[in-house]
């Protein structure tokens, strides 16, 4: 009877072993199995911030040359009238469509990796610019400029400059208009608002039960420095829930 017992507990202890050997090898070979609710520290320097891109925060005039009429030119720039909204029902006759002469000559604009701000006026390609926003601070320039890329609409930019023309800040305040994967229905889109305080409103829409609605909107400010600063983003959502409930 004492020789069953001592072979079952030798064969117990050696179950044991073999067992928390192929427990912590699997381990070894996947550590993020040691603990399902495993908290994952990630390194700050991993993390995108915008504030920190000082690469893609540095704007300047592909070409190099000054040609010194900036200011002659923006002073025939249409002011902007507020408030004013820019959606797929405008009328494009009404803005100055740029060419690629102008648009080299004062808006082949890029950030210090080489990417272009405003999309070029070539090929399939158009650009117009909207006008100028009123009100500015001291020897400020803001233009908002809108981009067709080949037949599709793409977006609305808010770029701004020095007296001299030199740009300083970019924002694509977003104009899109997002479908379906079977290209027959818009799921959403964006607007870009011109408000009465010279704040610019980027308001996003989502499709819901055929109801197409304002889901937030983010309001951009151009501070004396010319930078383009995010004031604050609003949701919307009770608004659609509400909008669906009264369309009901």
């Amino acid at each position: 009877m004492k020789t069953f017992t001592t072979c079952s507990l030798l064969l117990s202890l050696f179950l044991f072993f073999i067992t928390s050997t192929i427990s912590v090898a699997q381990r070894n070979k996947n550590p993020y199995k040691i603990q399902k609710e495993r908290t994952l520290i990630i390194d700050e320097s991993n993390i995108y911030d915008s504030k920190k891109d000082t690469k893609r925060r540095k704007l300047s005039l592909k070409d190099s040359v000054l040609y010194g009429d900036f200011a002659e030119f923006v002073s025939t720039v249409q002011l902007i009238k507020n408030p004013s909204l820019i959606d797929e029902n405008s009328d494009f006759n009404l803005y100055s469509r740029l060419f690629m002469d102008t648009y080299q000559k004062h808006f082949d604009i890029t950030n210090g990796i080489e990417e272009s701000i405003i999309l070029s006026p070539e090929a399939n390609n158009s650009l117009y610019l909207i006008g100028k926003l009123d009100s500015m601070p001291q020897g400020i320039t803001a233009l908002l400029f809108y981009s067709f890329e080949g037949t599709s609409i793409q977006f609305t930019k808010l770029v701004t400059f020095d007296e001299t023309g030199i740009p300083i800040a970019a924002k694509e305040v977003q104009y899109y208009i997002k479908g379906s994967l079977d290209k027959t229905t818009q799921e959403g889109k964006a607007i870009c608002q011109i408000n009465l305080n010279q704040t610019i409103s980027c308001i996003n829409y989502v499709e819901k039960e055929q109801i197409m609605a304002p889901q937030s909107e983010t309001i951009y400010q151009i501070q004396e420095n010319g930078m383009i600063e995010e004031l604050k983003i609003i949701n919307f959502e009770n608004y659609i829930e509400n909008q669906i409930i009264n369309d009901k």
